[in-house]
């Protein structure tokens, strides 16, 4: 049997807090193992948990904001946007950038691996930017738009919204279902 999945915290931690019932949770780290998927995607695609809800708990405990892919993928950010993270950086740091503010030196991205503290120096780092801000999105979504913009394949993108249009709506309401999740 392979070792534990990516994300097998998020899933116990959903699991504990009761958004995320024993069945889907068996069938979920059985499926991750499977495709070496991550977890994130595994839920939305077992239905235990539709994208606007798996991403609001994300939010909510990273104390962030989320995008959806649908917003994801009308963003249109511009070339000195796009230039100030190199494509070498947005792979291995897993990263799509949204915005760049030179005035203020802030760069807003897309990521979703917020549990990586280190990304936002190395970004600073990297490029002399001073603050870097995240909001979480679906990996497949942050994969997505850094093949769009970077490598000009539209492909992923369309395919993942093709996808989208399948999902489950949203079951559950984070703000009232999450009241104890943010702090644990």
């Amino acid at each position: 049997m392979a070792g534990l999945p990516e994300g097998m915290e998020l899933l116990d931690l959903l699991r504990d807090a009761g958004l995320v019932a024993d069945d889907h949770y068996q069938r979920a780290i059985h499926e991750a193992q499977r495709s070496g998927d991550r977890m994130e995607e595994v839920l939305i695609r077992i239905r235990a948990l539709g994208e606007t809800a798996l991403l609001g708990v994300l939010a909510k405990r990273y104390k962030t904001q989320f995008v959806g892919t649908d917003k994801l993928a009308r963003a249109t950010p511009d070339a000195r946007t796009l230039e100030a993270i190199p494509r070498h950086l947005v792979d291995s740091l897993k990263v799509f950038p949204l915005h760049y503010r030179r005035r203020t030196q802030t760069l807003s991205c897309a990521s979703f691996d917020l549990e990586r503290r280190d990304v936002a120096n190395q970004l600073r780092v990297a490029t002399g930017i001073r603050v870097v801000k995240f909001f979480v999105a679906r990996p497949l979504a942050v994969q997505a738009m850094i093949a769009k913009h970077y490598a000009q394949d539209p492909k992923p993108l369309q395919h993942l919204l093709q996808l989208r249009r399948s999902e489950p709506a949203p079951t559950i309401d984070v703000d009232k279902d999450l009241a104890d999740f943010a702090s644990g």
